[in-house]
């Protein structure tokens, strides 16, 4: 009788698992699991998210010809917003970026979707970008490429235990 009940609880885990197409699922997913994103909105609360798998399965079956209209008329990606270039969206962060004006930055943007688009950003080509929102493309070599990743990672860390120093004065704060 226990093997029973638990095995259909795995078939219905199972079930949920490979139904993350669905609205509900994929909601789930991506708050608490993380299989289909790269990191989950709550990463601490995946049992939560285990827990919830089989109660969304059961709403999106039954809700599935409604999803199926939405997703028609509406497309793949809905309710969340289509993915992001990565490139673009670090350039909204680049402190250079954000002390142009609003038409240089457009120029900027559409500059950069237009050498991505095309191909042109090799892993050894360096995009510098000057006061009037043009894009230079540099060669560098290995090396010089390594040095930059190492300087960046190292930025990185640096910056976290400031990060991590200002959220606990706030939380402090309160």
């Amino acid at each position: 009788m226990v093997f029973r009940k638990s095995s259909h609880l795995v078939g219905i885990l199972c079930g949920a698992l490979l139904a993350q197409g669905c609205l509900l699922s994929r909601l789930v997913d991506r708050s608490f699991i993380g299989m289909t994103v790269r990191t989950p909105k709550y990463q601490d609360r995946k049992g939560t998210g285990f827990f919830l798998l089989p109660i969304t399965a059961v709403l999106d079956l039954a809700t599935f010809p409604i999803q199926a209209i939405i997703v028609i008329i509406m497309g793949d990606y809905f309710p969340w917003k289509r993915p992001v270039n990565n490139q673009m969206a670090m350039l909204e962060e680049m402190p250079a970026y954000q002390k142009l004006s609003e038409a240089v930055r457009e120029r900027a943007r559409r500059e950069l979707s237009e050498v991505l688009l095309a191909g042109d950003a090799q892993p050894n080509v360096a995009l510098l970008l000057d006061a009037t929102g043009h894009w230079t493309k540099a060669t560098i070599s290995d090396s010089v490429r390594q040095q930059l990743i190492s300087r960046a990672e190292e930025t990185a860390l640096r910056a976290a235990p400031i990060a991590l120093a200002q959220n606990e004065g706030v939380q402090g704060a309160r």
